[in-house]
């Protein structure tokens, strides 16, 4: 989340693409999801990047913090992370892909205009 905070700031067109692909995952994720509770906090997370991409604003996009509820974390001996760390992932893995993208479109333009 600190990446896409910083990238907020720095690059906001990046930003709202990368938010757009979360959003486009977490409603592929809530769509194969066969837990009705996780399938509808997956679904309001998709709506608040969703959100996000659209506005260039970065609420707050965590999922709620639920008192007793262990939803969000790994079950006991698990060291995956839970919900959170799959969403992690899933952060990293689109800013990666667009910034590699970025770079990449960027290098081959730069190439070309020398041609």
């Amino acid at each position: 989340m600190q990446q896409l905070a910083s990238l907020q700031q720095s690059d906001n067109d990046t930003f709202k693409t990368v938010a757009q692909n979360i959003a486009d995952d977490l409603t592929a994720e809530a769509e194969a999801e066969t837990d009705p509770q996780r399938q509808q906090m997956l679904t309001e997370l998709a709506a608040k990047f969703s959100e996000a991409a659209a506005s260039g604003e970065m609420p707050d996009l965590r999922p709620p913090d639920s008192a007793g509820n262990a939803m969000y974390g790994p079950p006991p001996g698990d060291d995956s992370g839970g919900l959170l760390g799959e969403l992690e992932s899933l952060f990293e893995s689109n800013l990666a892909s667009v910034t590699a993208s970025t770079s990449s479109d960027s290098s081959s333009s730069s190439t070309s205009s020398y041609v």
